[in-house]
């Protein structure tokens, strides 16, 4: 028998009180219920939408609750009103069980969005210190109803076990990381940072939100008072937000964490597993034997999660190739070249995902290595009686040496050679230029869709991958591709003209008719019991 360390103790109590939030209310407790048939339809729509505006899958529930706040301040003449429609729009569209929330939780979310109005408000009359620009504006409002996204997300599915599984993390990471030149608030926000993003794939309106709360205590039941004055230092707020995120020793900790995660996400599952962590696994050897068979669970789910990443990327990205073909390719090369290359047009739409096959085809599988080393990963952490090795994570350099300026110039070569060839081989193809623009754009997204699913795809790794030279020329020729898809993937979010149509021309009509169908079908059963 082994007694286990103090953390895993304060974990194993921290996932006892998540259990008992899931226990169901009260019989008499009121809650949110919609339309069973309302429901379906709503749901349908949820599915199809996910399909045309891929997320990943940890984010569609937050993507959905921006998007309709988004959509009822936008139409809503009333904000202190909102609450309500977008709790049941959120259980309509199958982002929460029927019946699962509470009425309550309305009037707890409508002063989440209430702080968020009198932000965005501010952020519109308020003089500042210097103008700004309405692109700036509108760039913070949407950094808000961003964060009011997440805080309601937050509310209505309240995190226990992941903030007590970062918390582990965090606590382990700091006591192995040594970070010369960095204060131990510094560090301590870092280490949090990177222990969150690499555990549960934060996004940055959830990592912003987590340092407010940490940053401004009162940020979640601000008073009066503290309101006014977080309204009036918002600009200062973000950008001290900011800073913190783009921390230069940021990202060299979240890629040390990044192969350091699994053994942590493996006692995740565990601790949920388990009733009483300490009485089952006393004996290490069943804690060895049960984190084998959890690897093994969490490699066949990251399986299904990849192919689904695949497939809904793919699908995404395929549609809007096509549309964007009918609305500008097609019209343009008509009207400027006199015909359509119908070999081209059909290249384009093939290629990019025969791109993403490719990728995801040549993975390489999890080697029988890694699983040990993850086993006694855990093993460590839950006893506690081994301390490894502390690692150093030096400060990133400025290269300023004639070699520094090579590696640079050679970085720009690369995307010079790589689009150049592209370029070279589409002209040769007789693509116009319409047409070699437009598939630049898809293979660039392509390209960086699928090497961020490899990426994923190596989160239970521990060891170093061994990189060949044909990794190295391969990443010299794609690697201009994946960044400027990054960059691209980060315009379309900003200005995709395919979504403000759905989301106009096609959302609010649809929303508009469920809400009537569930309120007809509310009165057809009013009179089917008054005739009773």
């Amino acid at each position: 028998m082994a007694d286990l360390s103090p953390r895993i103790q304060k974990l194993s109590e921290s996932y006892a009180t998540w259990r008992k939030s899931l226990e169901p209310t009260g019989e008499g407790a009121a809650t949110i219920g919609v339309d069973e048939v309302a429901s379906r339809v709503a749901a349908f729509y949820e599915r199809i939408r996910g399909i045309v505006d891929w997320r990943e899958e940890h984010l569609l529930r937050k993507m959905a609750i921006h998007r309709i706040l988004h959509r009822r301040l936008l139409l809503s003449e009333h904000p202190q009103e909102i609450a309500e429609p977008l709790l049941h729009e959120l259980v309509r569209g199958g982002h929460f069980p029927n019946n699962s929330l509470l009425a309550e939780e309305i009037e707890e979310v409508q002063k989440i969005i209430s702080k968020y109005v009198l932000f965005i408000e501010q952020n519109r009359e308020k003089t500042t210190p210097r103008k700004l620009k309405p692109k700036d504006k509108r760039s913070l409002e949407d950094w808000l109803l961003l964060l009011a996204a997440a805080e309601i997300e937050e509310r209505l599915h309240p995190p226990i076990r992941e903030q007590a599984l970062g918390t582990v993390m965090k606590e382990d990471l700091e006591d192995r990381l040594l970070l010369p030149g960095i204060q131990d608030q510094e560090k301590r926000l870092q280490v949090a940072l990177a222990a969150e993003g690499v555990l549960f794939k934060s996004d940055d309106a959830t990592l912003t939100l987590h340092l407010l709360q940490t940053m401004e205590p009162a940020w979640k039941y601000p008073s009066l008072e503290k309101l006014a004055e977080l309204a009036q230092n918002i600009h200062g707020i973000r950008k001290a937000t900011e800073q913190i995120l783009t921390h230069p020793l940021g990202e060299r900790i979240r890629s040390f964490s990044e192969r350091h995660a699994i053994p942590y996400l493996i006692l995740g599952d565990l601790t949920e597993q388990a009733e009483d962590f300490s009485l089952a696994y006393q004996d290490p050897a069943a804690l060895e034997q049960a984190a084998v068979l959890t690897y093994e669970q969490r490699l066949r789910k990251l399986r299904g999660k990849l192919k689904r990443a695949a497939f809904y990327s793919t699908v995404s990205i395929f549609l809007t190739k096509i549309l964007l073909s009918i609305i500008i390719e097609v019209p343009l090369d008509r009207t400027f070249v006199g015909h359509v290359n119908t070999n081209a047009l059909i290249a384009s739409i093939v290629t990019p995902p025969l791109l993403m096959v490719v990728l995801l085809s040549s993975m390489r599988p999890s080697p029988k290595e890694n699983l040990q080393r993850v086993v006694m990963e855990v093993m460590r952490i839950v006893y506690g009686k081994e301390k490894p090795e502390p690692i150093q994570i030096q400060g990133v350099l400025e290269k300023k040496s004639v070699l520094g300026a090579v590696v640079s110039a050679t970085y720009v070569l690369s995307f010079a050679f790589s689009f150049g060839l592209i370029l070279w081989g589409l002209a040769a193809l007789r693509f116009s230029l319409t047409s070699s623009i437009i598939f630049l754009v898809f293979l660039s997204l392509v390209a960086f869709a699928g090497t961020r699913i490899r990426k994923n795809a190596r989160e239970l790794l521990v060891i170093e991958e061994k990189h060949t030279f044909l990794d190295g020329l391969f990443d010299f020729f794609s690697l201009p591709l994946v960044y400027a898809g990054k960059w691209l993937s980060g315009q379309i979010v900003r200005y995709n003209i395919i979504l403000l149509v759905i989301n106009f021309l096609i959302e609010i009509p649809f929303q508009v008719f469920v809400e009537f169908l569930e309120q007809w079908r509310a009165f057809l059963r009013e009179k089917r019991e008054k005739i009773r």
